[in-house]
């Protein structure tokens, strides 16, 4: 699959989307094992529910999609507001690591006006230097010249015997999460997160 997306829903009270992603090598098995706990029949025989919000995504070792381009838009989230929408995220350029995925909602591309979608990582040995929790492009910049591994392949790199280099393809899964403001209280409210399906890309470390 070459694509990622959503329809957004009719409901005023959404302001946005918060994107999570996770890093696998290809034929990683426990992509599937991650995927069930984004449905709620998974929680069906225990004592717990599925949570709204951002914690089964973090909980799972996933990091929040960015967009960096023109716009210097540097957080995770995507504004938007109103119903009948398609959101989707095309990788086709990027599977050989030929050119950066494409951000389309209706079907324009909106890589110029608002960014190019991003991997929002930090460096494991890099913290409170200026690339901790940055956001960088998905094409040919998985690690650095000096070797650092960026956080977000290290849980792959375990489950693959601690090596990167025999790996040729990753699969990357994608998860979405709507935020808006209580029309009651005011406060904060999130949606459970959404499981849209993974994409995926040769990759040369």
């Amino acid at each position: 699959m070459n694509q990622v997306g959503f329809d957004t829903p009719d409901d005023d009270l959404i302001d946005g989307y918060i994107i999570y992603y996770k890093i696998y090598y290809s034929g990683d098995t426990s992509v599937d094992d991650d995927e069930a706990h984004f449905s709620p029949s998974y929680y069906e025989d225990s004592s717990s529910e599925m949570e709204s919000g951002t914690d089964i995504p973090e909980d799972l070792d996933f990091f929040p999609l960015g967009i960096i381009g023109k716009t210097s838009v540097t957080y995770p989230h995507i504004p938007l507001r109103g119903d009948d929408h398609e959101v989707y995220f095309d990788f086709t350029n990027a599977q050989n690591q030929n050119g950066d995925p494409i951000l389309s909602i209706d079907g324009v591309n909106y890589n110029q006006d608002l960014g190019t979608p991003a991997r929002g990582v930090f460096y494991t040995d890099d913290i409170g230097s200026d690339s901790y929790n940055t956001f960088k492009s998905f094409i040919n910049s998985f690690s650095t010249d000096s070797g650092q591994i960026d956080s977000d392949l290290i849980s792959m790199r375990s489950s693959n015997g601690g090596s990167l280099s025999n790996i040729n393809a990753i699969e990357i899964a994608f998860v979405a999460i709507s935020y808006g403001i209580s029309e009651s209280n005011f406060e904060q409210m999130m949606s459970l997160p959404v499981y849209l399906g993974s994409v995926t890309m040769n990759v040369n470390f």
